[in-house]
């Protein structure tokens, strides 16, 4: 079952990639921040900071980008 969302409203969006990997892919989506860091933590508990992050997005514009410190970043993102 998807949402529609409108392309201003704020979404939470977790994204995880495989180990090593640099291509980030979606992992789930949330209006609610609760809900969405939730998911995250179940992701890190099981995988591991390092393969995924949480981002404050809309439909259109990347707003926020959670990444821990320590985790490489790629240039194309």
């Amino acid at each position: 079952m998807s949402e529609d969302y409108d392309s201003n409203q704020v979404i939470y969006r977790v994204d995880y990639r495989h180990e090593d990997g640099e291509v980030w892919r979606h992992y789930y989506s949330d209006k609610d921040k609760v809900d969405a860091l939730d998911m995250y933590a179940r992701h890190i508990s099981q995988y591991g900071k390092e393969q995924c992050r949480l981002v404050r997005t809309t439909a259109g514009t990347e707003l926020y980008k959670y990444t821990p410190v320590y985790q490489k970043e790629t240039e194309d993102e």
